[in-house]
């Protein structure tokens, strides 16, 4: 069943649209090089030391890769937005276009938010193996984790219900409810690395 579209012309609001879309899917790529110069680097640091004689080093490389691969799908996502944009501009779809877009802008969070709590797993494992006696440390640890994974979740799903409800609806005040716990996580695990270290 074929889709009948008509073009329609692009006033100025939808080309400065468009202009920021590729400006931001351009500064993207140029952070995704940065990342994947250091994620391969590190991989091949990981692999020169030995990752099969060591539990710790083979999980690390897993997870880089991990985060790697999630980046990269980031990456198409952010790409594949404006090019779904442009066609929404310029024809008209039935709905399709409408659709195919919310899905990748639901797609897009999700995807971008899942490498905080990686992120901050590292930072507390390695706190974790610095007090392996220091029961008040972990439950410390774990209540941050605990935190930073329900931001995360919570930022999730409102941005879900706001993107369905009306995808261009801002909602920026909610991304506290994740960028504060992720924010704490980090600095009480970094404290706790630099106190046993220095």
């Amino acid at each position: 069943m074929s889709i009948s579209t008509f073009s329609l012309p692009l006033n100025d609001g939808d080309l400065f649209d468009l202009h920021e879309d590729i400006i931001l899917v351009a500064i993207g790529s140029l952070f995704y090089g940065v990342n994947a110069t250091l994620s391969f680097a590190a991989i091949y640091q990981l692999l020169k030391k030995g990752i099969w004689n060591s539990k710790p080093r083979f999980i690390l490389c897993i997870v880089v890769a991990v985060m790697l691969s999630l980046s990269t799908v980031s990456l198409v996502i952010a790409t594949e937005f404006p090019l779904a944009n442009f066609t929404e501009l310029s024809a008209y779809n039935f709905g399709v276009v409408p659709t195919l877009i919310t899905r990748l802008k639901i797609a897009l969070d999700f995807i971008q938010r899942l490498n905080y709590p990686i992120n901050d797993g590292i930072v507390v494992w390695r706190a974790w193996v610095l007090y392996p006696q220091n029961c008040v440390v972990k439950a410390a640890l774990v209540l941050c984790m605990v935190g930073s994974v329900a931001g995360i979740l919570a930022d999730i799903l409102f941005g879900v219900v706001y993107t369905l409800r009306d995808i261009n609806a801002a909602g920026k005040e909610l991304h506290l409810m994740m960028a504060i716990p992720l924010l704490l996580t980090n600095m009480v695990a970094t404290a706790l690395i630099g106190y046993k270290t220095w």
